[in-house]
């Protein structure tokens, strides 16, 4: 129950008592287990998620390192869940404009899915995207083109072009040629996604 009402109040924006309930969950939690568990690492992500939403960016770091830890003793440190606490900190760190170490974060997040998942995973595309994000804002846009294929090959794969998942993809590799001004590689993409977006 209390995570239903923690969660009811992160998504309208009540950080704050979603956080002080998470940080009750999670000191109960350590006090009366032995051993990180998984509840904890959940309860972990989602506090650092509201740290993170307040601007509190030390403070979500510092949360998003206990979850990494705690899930790597949970869960192993080959697991999905790993995987996923490891490219939330990549994701502060690109809010933080700490580009390098959200790089980092995001690679290392990338191999543990491929591991956990194999290559043509959909989580593993997600961790793609945000490689292809990131690298395009740096203007690497050889490594942000190399990414965002993959990313886009996983759905394609999985879903096909003609599915609604497939329009994000689309419209960030179109960003990419956007960004290196390949504007006749952009168009088609982005109006294959603009259709898909229509559609759904």
């Amino acid at each position: 129950i209390l995570k239903i009402l923690a969660t009811v109040f992160s998504a309208s924006g009540d950080y704050g008592r979603s956080a002080s309930i998470l940080e009750g969950m999670v000191a109960l939690d350590e006090a009366t287990r032995g051993s990180p568990s998984k509840d904890l690492v959940f309860q972990l992500n989602l506090l650092a998620i509201d740290y993170m939403n307040m601007g509190q960016f030390s403070q979500a770091e510092s949360i998003y390192e206990r979850a990494i830890g705690a899930s790597e003793s949970a869960f192993g440190k080959e697991d999905k869940q790993t995987a996923i606490c490891i490219d939330n900190l990549g994701i502060l760190y690109e809010k933080e404009g700490a580009y390098d170490q959200a790089a980092l974060m995001h690679e290392q997040a990338l191999a543990v899915f491929e591991k956990a998942l194999g290559p043509d995973h959909a989580d593993t595309g997600i961790a793609l995207a945000n490689l292809s994000r990131l690298y395009e804002r740096l203007g690497d846009f050889v490594k942000a083109e190399r990414f965002g294929q993959r990313a886009l090959e996983i759905v394609e794969k999985n879903h096909g072009l003609d599915s609604e998942k497939a329009a994000t993809p689309l419209m960030n590799l179109a960003g990419v040629y956007s960004s290196r001004r390949d504007f006749s590689e952009a168009m088609p993409l982005l109006q294959l996604a603009v259709k898909l977006n229509e559609r759904f």
